[in-house]
């Protein structure tokens, strides 16, 4: 069973809980402990036993409930790193220079035949003038 809320263990059996969802830790741990620990948070797995706890909290105020709402807070904000900016930059160079040469390709597509024919006329009055 997966505990819901965040919880204190008040009586019962000894408890193994799963703390992996939490902690990363592969090994079930007992509650309470040999310290006396008797909290059991919100995400944990019951692998045995049976207690009555007391409800602590639940929803956003839970240890996992906050650590979502720090992964959403910080998934909004437009954090850019030092890399990822300079590739940007490239690329924006990039488009530009693409839209600077095609536009001078459509401009010669256009009126290339007139540029020829005023560079040749130029060409021949330099040869009749010398």
């Amino acid at each position: 069973m997966v505990v819901p809320a965040d919880c204190e263990w008040v009586e019962g059996d000894e408890m193994l809980v799963d703390t992996s969802a939490l902690t990363g830790e592969s090994i079930p741990r007992k509650v309470p402990d040999k310290n006396n620990h008797r909290v059991l948070l919100s995400g944990f797995v019951v692998r045995a036993g049976e207690c009555l706890i007391r409800v602590k909290s639940t929803g956003l105020s839970t240890e996992m409930g906050e650590a979502a709402a720090l992964v959403h807070a910080a998934s909004e904000r437009d954090t850019q790193g030092v890399f990822e900016r300079k590739i940007m930059n490239v690329c924006e160079v990039v488009i530009f220079l693409t839209l600077v040469v095609t536009a001078v390709m459509v401009y010669v597509q256009i009126f290339g035949a007139s540029i020829v024919c005023f560079l040749e006329c130029l060409m021949n009055e330099k040869k009749a003038t010398s």
